[in-house]
């Protein structure tokens, strides 16, 4: 129901397909994905990615560069994306939810609940390399262990399975090192002029692929500051 993954094998996944991919036809299209993406720290961005040769044809009539430019996505694992600047569609973020908070020996432990905002078919959680968050348990099972979480790395941990409902989380972390923790929601593509541009000027050999187009819209909380935001059942 959730699975640990590495954003830097994606690119090089895609390099290798493409030096192995015929021409493209309706009937085997390249894959084109449009995806607005909003991390709450900057202004929101179309972004638009490829499983092959890039079109570009279609980058240069919608605006997209050419070439794709360094990011940091979620604000901590480096990537290369072609994007622009999108509308500020003003998305729900997903939430934190916090019903119990309670001190245990040196740790802080939070229990309380994810709350998706849009219906997404995935939640993501994202954690900074040593970060003082000590374990995250998940529908009452340990997400990832202590070592993983004090590598020199970020964590990316994507759930899946668990349909529309909140989703019980616990989360015990050291409060003198100030953690946070960065919930990511992916829903479906908003339908907006914008959008509807986007995918219009896409070719008929080209479709979605793998996760298809989508809205990833995340926040970063603050551990330190949560206070209860749901009250506790008799």
């Amino acid at each position: 129901r959730w699975s640990l993954v590495s954003l830097g094998s994606v690119t090089a996944l895609a390099a290798i397909g493409a030096s192995q991919m015929p021409a493209y036809t309706p009937g085997h299209p390249r894959g084109h994905n449009i995806t607005y993406y909003d991390d709450g720290a900057g202004t929101p961005q179309w972004l638009t990615t490829f499983v092959g040769a890039p079109d570009k044809s279609y980058l240069k009539a919608t605006g997209f560069p050419l070439d794709p430019a360094p990011m940091l996505y979620a604000g901590m694992f480096p990537d290369e994306m072609r994007f622009r600047k999108a509308k500020d569609l003003k998305l729900e973020p997903p939430r934190l939810l916090v019903e119990q908070a309670m001190i245990q020996d040196k740790f802080k432990v939070l229990r309380g609940a994810i709350k998706g905002a849009r219906g997404g078919t995935q939640i993501a959680l994202a954690v900074r390399a040593k970060s003082g968050i000590q374990l995250i348990r998940v529908a009452n099972q340990s997400l990832v262990t202590v070592a993983r979480l004090n590598q020199d790395e970020p964590l990316l941990a994507r759930l899946t399975g668990f349909g529309a409902g909140d989703i019980p989380i616990e989360i015990v972390f050291d409060p003198a090192k100030d953690p946070k923790l960065t919930l990511i929601e992916r829903s479906p593509l908003p339908d907006v002029p914008e959008s509807r541009a986007l995918k219009t000027a896409r070719g008929p050999d080209a479709a979605p692929v793998h996760t298809g187009d989508g809205a990833l819209v995340m926040r970063e909380y603050g551990l330190n500051a949560q206070t209860l935001q749901i009250t506790p059942q008799p």
